[in-house]
């Protein structure tokens, strides 16, 4: 896995609420700076193999289900499918992470 794929969140949204502020000109709530933060903090610690930044990679995941639960009138309700994509990602990746771990320390303790 390259690990440019820990990074696909903090892309996409960063991608996308960038073309709302630039290319739209609408202006965006500051929560959405620190859901790209901890994409980003995320995205890095799991480069560095640490798998418990996957767990800062689930916060905005909970938020946008928190999200779903709150009647805003939209028409398209596209929080909570968002958020369980973006929960299941982390978790995949943290795992991903532990298991590579687990295998890597498994294999030099074999060939002691």
């Amino acid at each position: 896995m390259k690990k440019i794929v820990f990074f696909v969140p903090a892309i996409i949204y960063a991608l996308f609420y960038g073309f709302i502020i630039i290319g739209v000109g609408l202006l965006i709530s500051p929560l959405v700076y620190a859901w790209i933060c901890f994409f980003l903090i995320s995205g890095f610690l799991l480069y560095k193999g640490k798998f418990g930044g996957g767990f800062i990679g689930m916060l905005p995941g909970i938020h946008f289900i928190y999200m779903s639960t709150q009647d805003t009138g939209q028409v398209l309700p596209v929080e909570r499918p968002s958020g369980i994509i973006i929960i299941a990602f982390y978790l995949l990746c943290s795992c991903f992470i532990f298991y590579r771990k687990k295998c890597s320390k498994r294999n030099n303790n074999e060939k002691v």
